[in-house]
């Protein structure tokens, strides 16, 4: 009896978002602090990296997979009138050695045959890549860690349809920012307990 009533006043002081309603999604989010706004912050289960995670998403449990600490896959369905969705794929063991490989494979998996643009940070660098067509606005990223080894897969989809077609064109700068500033919250949890800075 006396162990729940830290959890409850814990439970109550939690925001009142999706992300924190839902008891799979809650199982992997640190704090009911923002980390940016409408942000939380993630960490996996793997243990090898954090990211900000959106308010307003749920982890799709039925999509989730993982392998030690050697690979994970997230699934982030979020609940938005613009049908947002954003995918996760973790691998331990990539390196930057292996990064032509790597990206010649994260292409084919976006069907994109053009050229990443590279962003540069003290603790990583980010492959990114923006895609169109008639029904999805796409942001992908290869995030590489650069003090270890061990990269990231991101893909984070905005519905287009005729629907939504001029809301996606209204909103194209903005959701461009809104993509990159998510994968560059991603931060690699490194060997010996030492966390990447930005």
């Amino acid at each position: 009896m006396e162990k729940k009533q830290p959890k409850e006043t814990k439970q109550e002081a939690l925001p009142d978002v999706e992300a924190f309603n839902d008891e799979y999604t809650r199982d992997f989010l640190l704090s009911g602090e923002e980390v940016m706004e409408g942000f939380y912050r993630f960490q996996s289960k793997t243990g090898k990296y954090e990211m900000a995670f959106p308010a307003d998403g749920i982890i799709v449990e039925q999509a989730y997979r993982i392998k030690d600490s050697k690979s994970e896959e997230v699934s982030i369905g979020l609940h938005d009138e613009r049908g947002f969705g954003m995918d996760i794929f973790f691998f331990s063991y990539y390196t930057p050695e292996d990064r032509e490989g790597i990206l010649r494979r994260f292409k084919s998996r976006l069907g994109y045959d053009g050229e990443f643009e590279e962003i540069e940070k003290l603790d990583k660098t980010i492959y990114f890549v923006p895609m169109e067509d008639d029904e999805l606005k796409t942001y992908g990223a290869y995030i590489e860690n650069k003090q270890n080894s061990g990269g990231l897969e991101v893909v984070y989809n905005i519905k287009c349809d005729n629907e939504d077609e001029q809301i996606c064109e209204d909103y194209k700068e903005e959701d461009k920012a809104k993509a990159l500033k998510w994968m560059d919250s991603f931060t690699f949890i490194n060997d010996k307990g030492v966390e990447s800075d930005e």
